[in-house]
């Protein structure tokens, strides 16, 4: 087949069919010109440009996450600090510093008055080059407008957006396109007018389970979508042991160097190279509140009630319980407790249901619905959030507790078995223990099942 003859099968077979009347008697194929396309030979190779090597590029959207508590904003007001001053910023050579350059601050959470301007002061910030926002908007197209209007009025280097997702309206924060529908425009805004910009974010309770890879909130899209993403968090064995770890980085090898800092009488300061790493600041999980723990056996009485009729569809359970109050986070806690199996049907063009384990006696069933008990070796509270694809690793990855004949679950980075019913755990050793390639990120809930 002729390339031209090709190409007009291609349009008629994805065009739109419109009538005489719509088209104007003519083809609509005939309107339409083919995608835009540059030979490589025509195009001009560029090098990365740095506003914090290797940490923060320009033209780039990236991600700066932690647990809450941990000083975020007190570290971004930081590095706002560096960018404004043109220098400052730990690990710059004094002949790389950037000019002094505009900073925009978008804070929701965060008063400008009475938190960002007293931190800013104290660490002797040029604010004059630092402009706050604290105007409600969406990241929708006609706040990306808007946004667009204010970097054109300012020119800023870096713009710190404080949290991201009090931003991002009402889309799906677990489903990948509605992610990238912001994270795209926000990689355009950058590339545009020469910037980074820097979304805040918290990561899970669980801290995912050592891995900074599922760390954080929400679907593995945002993480996906970053150029760099920065961990902050602190020593769990001395709280005053603090660093900000790159555990991402497209553009350039990780840096293998933690910048510490310390928060003290309420002033910042830089402390120069750590020795933390992301495994060190995720490996504690902080247990649940007394409230976490009621809204989950409400969810794990919902899915029992649910499921004891037979398996179900699972987007049919997510929306039901989203009607009940109940959030996807609750919900996959719960699920994973009673260790609710995810079943993809061929039968069904692929669809996911969700099933009680078939495996598990009735009574077993009915214990894993009991408040989990704290681990008596090391009061570490028991979670088993693990996914579909470690609870059915292979027979390598799994124990049997000799006191309750219960299949043991490898957790926490692949360091401890724990016994769902809380009987106990075993150490194992490191060589043996890795979590297997194919367990997925525990924050694509919705997409994968």
């Amino acid at each position: 087949m002729a390339i031209s003859s090709a190409f007009e099968k291609a349009i008629a077979e994805n065009s739109p069919q419109l009538n005489g009347s719509e088209s104007g008697g003519e083809s609509p194929q005939k309107n339409l010109k083919p995608l835009r396309a540059t030979r490589f030979s025509e195009i001009e190779a560029k090098l990365v440009k740095w506003l914090w090597p290797p940490f923060i590029a320009l033209g780039t959207f990236n991600l700066f996450e932690g647990e809450e508590g941990i000083g975020k904003t007190f570290v971004s007001c930081a590095i706002a600090c560096g960018v404004a001053a043109g220098k400052g910023l730990p690990l710059v050579p004094k002949e790389e510093h950037i000019e002094p350059s505009n900073v925009v601050l978008i804070s929701a959470e965060d008063s400008l008055s009475y938190v960002l301007k007293p931190r800013l002061e104290s660490m002797d910030a040029p604010c004059e080059r630092i402009i706050g926002c604290e105007e409600p908007f969406a990241l929708n197209p006609e706040g990306i407008v808007r946004l667009k209007m204010l970097l054109a009025e300012f020119e800023p280097k870096l713009i710190i957006i404080d949290p991201l997702f009090s931003y991002t309206g009402r889309i799906n924060l677990d489903r990948d396109s509605e992610i990238r529908s912001v994270t795209d425009e926000l990689k355009r805004l950058a590339e545009t007018f020469e910037c980074s910009i820097l979304g805040i974010r918290h990561i899970g309770k669980s801290k995912g389970f050592g891995d900074a890879r599922n760390a954080g909130l929400n679907g593995i899209g945002w993480r996906a979508s970053a150029r760099s993403v920065l961990l902050v968090g602190k020593n769990p064995e001395n709280e005053s042991q603090r660093a900000i770890i790159q555990t991402k980085n497209n553009l350039a090898p990780i840096s293998e160097k933690a910048i510490g800092y310390k928060i003290a009488d309420g002033k910042f300061h830089w402390t120069g190279e750590s020795d933390l790493t992301a495994k060190t600041v995720l490996s504690s999980i902080r247990p649940e509140t007394s409230e976490e723990t009621s809204e989950k056996q409400d969810a794990m009485s919902f899915l029992q009630e649910t499921l004891n009729k037979g398996r179900q569809p699972t987007k049919d359970i997510q929306a039901d319980a989203r009607q009940c109050g109940i959030s996807d986070a609750t919900l996959r806690r719960a699920k994973t407790a009673l260790n609710i199996q995810s079943i993809k049907d061929a039968s069904q063009n692929g669809k996911w249901f969700w099933q009680l384990p078939e495996d598990a006696p009735e009574d077993a069933q009915k214990k894993q619905g009991e408040h989990l008990q704290l681990n008596n070796t090391n009061k570490t509270s028991y979670t088993n959030n693990l996914t579909e694809d470690a609870q059915g690793v292979t027979s390598e990855h799994l124990r049997t507790c000799s006191n309750c004949n219960l299949e043991m679950k490898l957790v926490e980075n692949g360091t401890l078995w724990f016994c769902p019913m809380g009987c106990g755990s075993i150490k194992v050793s490191q060589e043996k223990s890795e979590i297997p390639e194919e367990v997925k990120d525990e924050n694509n809930f919705e997409n994968d099942q």
